[in-house]
């Protein structure tokens, strides 16, 4: 998939040239978090259907990226250090944004939102 591509290129910059001069907390929050993850990996996943192997491929992108911030070599410890950190899982990231895009779509009042309402 093209979407894991460009993660790992924005990843790989951005963690070039920080490197192990920030903190780790600086790091998975301010960084990985608001600049890779939501920015480059999820944005539109919300109105797309997206397979469940899909979502595994991208939570593996972003597990392999955990590990080699938390600089471990399996993915359950970089798993486990993520969640530590707050960040959530790719499968539940996902639904929160569909549950929300939904719910935005719902209350438009749009003449194409009501279309699409009666074709849901």
């Amino acid at each position: 998939m093209m979407l894991d591509i460009i993660f790992y290129r924005t990843f790989n910059a951005i963690y070039g040239k920080v490197g192990r001069l920030a903190s780790v907390v600086i790091v998975v929050n301010e960084l990985f978090k608001t600049k890779c993850v939501s920015v480059i990996l999820l944005y539109s996943l919300d109105a797309c259907l997206i397979s469940p192997s899909q979502l595994r491929s991208l939570n593996h992108a972003v597990v392999s990226c955990g590990r080699k911030i938390s600089n471990v070599n399996t993915s359950v410890i970089a798993a486990k250090c993520l969640m530590i950190f707050g960040f959530c899982d790719v499968v539940e990231a996902v639904a929160r944004r569909k549950d929300r895009f939904v719910k935005r779509f719902v209350l438009n009042s749009s003449v194409v939102c009501e279309i699409c309402t009666i074709c849901i």
